[in-house]
């Protein structure tokens, strides 16, 4: 069978609350999930001055994953800085992050790519990975003004909370009974979109680089689609059946969202055994 899906994990040497390891279990648990369904493995590790041993130990888990290797070095390592212009250089760094890495390899991408960052592990919870695949690119080959398919990521202001709760929360618990829901922002939670109209935004971010470097990336790429195509949609799959964690949490918050899913539970268990 020809594989037509890359999977893109993108990940900083930055610590979370002094945790250096949470991308092992997003990793770990996300590739049992999905079995062999990927042409290409690719991982975008961002260096920030003085994590260089955590960087490493980075490159290695993934390089005994099989995974293609792209390390980036940055100067500023602020991410919690109050100062606006140290956060817009760290915002807009991610973006161009993002967009170089998709025009580096634009050659190379297989025609869909599942992008994934190292502190969002995926739950399923009705299908295996291959249905989720497999509905995407039918609805992407379907219409091409459909930008992705997402797996959303469950919290209420960084509360962890149930998919009824999400739904609450969200003002749609009447679209519970749904497979897909649309959504109205663009967000960089997990998904499978198309490579090449992908590529082509990331282009045009380039091209206008100094409008979009004042955006916060989420925006500046809902924008950049829009800009590329007036009529773009985003689509989710139900929280019900599909959705992902954010494990980039203060420890009290952590402790909670790794409790509230056993399957996470298991590998963040093993991996403390471990070490």
């Amino acid at each position: 069978m020809n594989k037509d899906l890359d999977l893109c994990v993108f990940i900083s040497s930055k610590d979370r609350y002094g945790r250096t390891e949470d991308y092992k279990i997003t990793i770990a648990s996300f590739l049992e999930q999905a079995g062999d369904s990927f042409n290409n493995k690719y991982v975008n590790i961002k260096v920030f001055k003085g994590d260089e041993k955590n960087a490493l130990n980075i490159e290695s888990f993934f390089k005994n994953l099989d995974f293609k290797i792209n390390i980036i070095k940055d100067e500023i390592g602020i991410l919690n800085s109050d100062r606006y212009d140290n956060r817009q250089k760290f915002i807009s760094g991610i973006t161009a992050d993002i967009s170089n890495f998709f025009l580096k390899y634009q050659n190379t991408l297989s025609k869909y790519v599942f992008i994934l960052e190292d502190d969002s592990p995926i739950v399923l919870k009705k299908y295996n990975f291959q249905y989720y695949e497999n509905k995407s690119k039918i609805l992407l080959q379907s219409d091409e003004d459909i930008e992705a398919i997402h797996f959303l990521r469950l919290s209420c202001n960084e509360i962890p909370c149930s998919p009824l709760e999400w739904f609450i929360y969200h003002n749609i618990e009447n679209l519970k009974n749904e497979e897909i829901i649309t959504e109205y922002w663009y967000n960089f939670q997990p998904r499978i979109c198309r490579t090449d109209t992908l590529i082509n935004v990331c282009l045009l971010i380039n091209q206008n680089w100094n409008f979009y470097k004042n955006l916060h990336t989420e925006d500046a790429f809902d924008k950049a689609y829009k800009q590329y195509n007036k009529n773009i949609r985003y689509y989710a799959f139900s929280p019900y059946n599909a959705y992902s964690i954010h494990l980039g949490l203060d420890n009290n918050l952590h402790k909670l969202v790794i409790e509230s899913e056993p399957e996470i539970n298991s590998k963040y268990n093993s991996l403390n055994e471990k070490n």
